[in-house]
């Protein structure tokens, strides 16, 4: 008798994904006869996409910014060379994105000399409520008086000049 093919997931249940993630799902295709098999995939969205390894493993590929936040459902169908076929459908949640929030406000800097640098910590001003690590930008509103640099999560700001600014 002629088995059908067995697929399974990497991992079962929900799968529920924020907007910005970018992931693999391993996925197990295996023919119980050792038989050749073709396998065909329906993508629910723009976000997913099957996978092929060089070594013949296969996944999905999750890149959540190519679509919009929502529930899809993907398809995935194997045949053997004898025409046993078996499938199974891929369900995921796409999440809203949330802006960051200003959890504290920032009491300004005063820097009493030239070539005096204050550094701070931004983490404890800004959460985002989808586990993102913000990305900063430092800008000041005169350069000739502060140069404002941020490295990783830490703004430094040095005095070049005499002068308020923001």
């Amino acid at each position: 008798s002629n088995n059908p093919p067995v697929i399974s997931l990497g991992q079962e249940g929900d799968f529920t994904l924020q907007s910005y993630m970018k992931t693999e799902i391993p996925i197990n295709i295996t023919d119980p006869d050792g038989h050749a098999i073709t396998v065909s995939y329906t993508a629910g969205s723009a976000a997913d996409a099957l996978v092929q390894s060089d070594s013949g493993a296969y996944s999905i590929g999750m890149d959540c910014l190519k679509t919009e936040p929502g529930t899809y459902t993907a398809h995935i169908s194997v045949t053997d060379e004898y025409g046993a076929s078996s499938s199974k459908d891929f369900t995921y949640t796409i999440l809203e994105n949330h802006a960051p929030e200003v959890v504290n406000e920032c009491a300004g800097f005063v820097l009493e000399n030239t070539g005096k640098a204050v550094s701070a910590d931004l983490t404890g001003y800004i959460s985002d409520p989808d586990g993102e690590i913000p990305v900063f930008e430092a800008v000041s509103s005169d350069k000739q008086k502060i140069y404002a640099a941020v490295d990783g999560q830490t703004l430094t700001c040095t005095s070049l000049a005499y002068g308020i600014c923001d």
